[in-house]
């Protein structure tokens, strides 16, 4: 016996007014192999009922009935269930109305008289009718796909098995400006062997063309020039007979990702670096205090030992002194970085003579030079008294000071040089020496707060390394800037910058 190809169960809804043709139908089904639940209605009502309670896998309906016909019931089917196969079986039925019944939409038709011909017109229709739902699946399941392809979050690029583009998504598009019609057929950038990544493109095609994915990061360019990094997915798309058809590339910018990685890496050395600082900070202050504490407790102790000269008196009085003076400085700079740091430092402008106040800072450091046997030379660029400026005096004299201490400080033979020239509306001034000088990577580090060139406790000069950023906060704060020109054993230069603004100019 022949078996139906696609049903083991076949649930049928049969319209006919004749219980036994109904009969000899439903026994010719059954004789087939088909598992049946069979429905017969006889009349529109029932007809109608029957579907909306129960719907059927096959209507077989004949076409004359005493108050309906089996057009009327196709029309109601087509318009209302037209996924359920329609096959009109007639004793009467003429080839003029079986072509229009086929037109309007049924299946297949059979005589009475040939009921031989009802399997076969069942299989094909329920074949058919199951084609046409794989086919509107199959559509559905398409659309989906290009819509979810179209309107993905990441960069979608199709290739021919030679990397020629074929497709790109608006994502794509988004990402590195290049519309469809510039990159269609041009080979994708990553398997190029001018592509930006350090990536062997040979690498990549050994992977995938064995149908496993790559994945990687790479910089890239957009159209405008600018740079940017990719994540990439690259996976092969095969064929029917399991042949490599196509590769899918996946991109995605990863740009802002990887600025926030190196962002906490930074922050992170930069973290350590600062813990670095402040223990080494803490440990200096500890010391930069502890000394002259040291000194003005020791000798105020020499002075309650009985028998002591005035001459010794005198010389305890001068340690004390001079400890008190260092440990007074080391406060004031403390509560100086502390009012830059907490933007409480306001200017205020007055009118400076600034050859009378640079004469009188070389004066103040007269004496230190001439006690290490170093040469203090003044060089300015406007010649003669009262050449006067607007600017604030105590902060400049302040950056002045703290220049020439460390110049000083830190040069043991040769000699040390303050002057200024006059360019473009700007002061240059510059302190020079022929000291131990600043590795060149440390130069821009120098003007920190609490940071020295060398950080130990144990180094050859005192100081809390504050020095320097009041320095360059307050030219800030004047309008200027300040840098630093220096080779480690050779010397250091420190320039820096302020307005002229003549007095007359300001009153004007």
């Amino acid at each position: 016996m022949e078996q139906p190809e696609k049903y083991s169960f076949l649930n049928v809804l049969c319209l006919e007014d004749s219980p036994t043709d109904a009969e000899l139908i439903r026994k010719r089904l059954e004789s087939s192999g088909y598992n049946l639940m069979f429905r017969l209605v006889a009349n529109r009502e029932e007809f109608e009922n029957a579907l909306r309670d129960n719907m059927a896998d096959l209507i077989l309906s004949d076409y004359r009935l005493p108050s309906y016909n089996g057009a009327e019931a196709l029309k109601f089917v087509t318009e209302t269930y037209p996924e359920i196969p329609f096959i009109c079986i007639s004793g009467t039925i003429g080839e003029e109305i079986a072509v229009e019944m086929m037109k309007m939409g049924a299946a297949d038709y059979v005589l009475k008289d040939k009921l031989f011909k009802l399997v076969p017109a069942v299989k094909r229709a329920l074949k058919e009718t199951q084609e046409r739902k794989d086919l509107a699946r199959a559509g559905t399941e398409l659309k989906k796909l290009s819509r979810a392809v179209e309107q993905s979050p990441a960069g979608v690029i199709i290739s021919d098995t030679k990397g020629n583009i074929e497709y790109v998504n608006q994502k794509f598009v988004e990402i590195t400006g290049y519309t469809p019609e510039r990159v269609s057929g041009k080979k994708v950038r990553i398997l190029r062997n001018d592509r930006l990544s350090n990536t062997d493109p040979r690498q990549i095609w050994e992977t995938i063309s064995t149908g496993a994915i790559w994945k990687g990061e790479f910089s890239s360019k957009r159209s405008t020039g600018e740079k940017y990094w990719e994540y990439v997915i690259i996976s092969s798309i095969r064929d029917a007979e399991g042949e490599i058809a196509n590769y899918i590339i996946i991109i995605e910018d990863i740009s802002e990702r990887k600025q926030m990685v190196l962002d906490l890496k930074e922050a992170k050395t930069k973290a350590e670096e600062n813990d670095k600082l402040k223990t080494a900070f803490l440990n200096n202050m500890s010391h930069e205090i502890r000394t002259p504490m040291n000194g003005i407790l020791g000798f105020a102790e020499l002075l309650d030992m009985p028998g002591i000269g005035h001459d010794q008196i005198a010389e305890y009085v001068s340690y004390i002194r001079n400890s008190g003076q260092r440990l007074l400085e080391l406060i004031d700079e403390v509560f100086e970085i502390s009012m830059i740091e907490s933007g409480q430092e306001y200017v205020s402008l007055t009118p400076t003579d600034i050859n009378l106040l640079l004469s009188e800072e070389m004066q103040k450091f007269a004496k230190a030079a001439e006690i290490k046997q170093l040469i203090l030379t003044y060089k300015p660029a406007l010649n003669g008294n009262n050449i006067i400026i607007t600017t604030d005096a105590l902060k400049f004299k302040k950056i002045v000071n703290n220049l020439l201490d460390n110049a000083i400080k830190f040069t043991m033979t040769g000699c040390i040089e303050l002057g200024y020239n006059l360019q473009e509306g700007f002061l240059h001034f510059f302190v020079s020496d022929t000291g131990v000088g600043i590795p060149p990577e440390l130069c821009d580090k120098v003007f920190e707060p609490f940071r020295q060139a060398d950080m130990s406790v144990s180094r050859n000069f005192q100081g809390a390394g504050l020095g320097l950023a009041i320095a360059k906060a307050f030219v800030v704060l004047l309008g200027g800037r300040i840098w630093i020109d220096s080779e480690q054993g050779r010397g250091t230069i420190v320039f820096f910058t302020l307005p002229y603004i003549k007095a007359d100019d300001m009153i004007r």
